[in-house]
């Protein structure tokens, strides 16, 4: 079972250098593209590291981790960016085809024309910067492929692996209940980064073995809430850069109609993130557990 789980951290590591290199790519599409599956496959690797950070390689575990964070701390302000683009799309997505083109103009010559953190983090040489940060990445990513080929764990067994999962299932379902119980949003956001771990964990110990069907059911619900999770933040940054940059929007109606738009379809996206929520919590610890050991043996 360990080396199966470790095998599958060897692919994300293969995946991770692989998603660098090509954010080195002058295409904008292709770097936005794989700065997003650098930062997804950061996960999974944090996820299974927390695992295998169990056994005899500890000390090689925490050090990858803490090599990860640095990248990703690296990335920010090319992240933010990023994401930054991509909700303006989704909300000009909120409006009739006729006015989506005009909305994501007139959000763009705002926010990323404008954008003042991001021109003072880059000192104005967006192009130097991003070439900095990116070589700096895939070197990070090149050691962590190299120490994942050292990690051993095979003293890791089945049951602890999964006590392991079950452990950090504990704490996002902890959170998960007083978020329901408080109805408090900001305690949901809180418990995403956990939810979003233990699906990591749980994709490394299925591996590419058959994968079962309750516990890819529960992984599914977890990866869905934490999307959701991810998209009603963005949409909230969105609109609180709107309200900051609302000078240089040529149109006050305009900023109305797309904040309005955005409250609307948040509240959509909360609805769905207390269902899924509520769904999620009936899976006690020992249910997971259960799946785990019964139907991955």
């Amino acid at each position: 079972m360990a080396a199966r789980f470790i095998t599958t951290t060897q692919v994300i590591a293969e995946e991770l250098v692989r998603a660098a290199e090509a954010a080195q790519s002058w295409q904008a599409s292709a770097k936005c593209e794989a700065i997003r599956v650098f930062r997804k496959r950061t996960k999974l690797m944090r996820a299974a590291l927390g695992v295998l950070g169990r056994g005899e390689d500890r000390a090689v575990c925490e050090a990858m981790l803490e090599i990860l964070g640095e990248a990703n701390r690296l990335l920010s302000p090319l992240r933010d960016h990023d994401v930054l683009r991509r909700t303006i799309r989704l909300a000009g997505a909120l409006f009739p085809d006729e006015q989506q083109r005009s909305v994501r103009t007139v959000l763009s010559a705002a926010l990323l024309l404008h954008a003042r953190a991001h021109a003072e983090i880059t000192k104005g040489d967006d192009r130097a910067f991003e070439e900095a940060v990116l070589t700096r990445v895939v070197k990070a990513a090149h050691r962590v492929r190299t120490a994942v080929k050292s990690l051993a764990g095979l003293e890791l067994r089945r049951r602890e692996i999964a006590a392991s999962i079950e452990s950090k299932w504990k704490s996002a379902r902890g959170a998960l209940r007083a978020a329901i119980v408080t109805r408090e949003l900001a305690l949901l956001h809180a418990a995403r980064k956990e939810i979003a771990a233990v699906a990591g964990c749980i994709g490394a110990w299925q591996g590419t073995s058959e994968p079962s069907r309750r516990v890819t059911r529960f992984r599914r619900r977890l990866a869905r809430i934490a999307q959701s999770l991810g998209e009603d933040r963005d949409f909230a940054l969105l609109a609180d850069r709107l309200v900051l940059e609302r000078t240089h929007i040529a149109s006050e109606e305009m900023l109305e109609d797309v904040l309005n738009a955005i409250l609307v379809r948040r509240k959509q996206i909360q609805c769905s993130i207390r269902r899924d929520a509520k769904q999620l919590v009936k899976y006690r610890e020992d249910d997971l557990h259960t799946m785990l050991l019964d139907d991955l043996s």
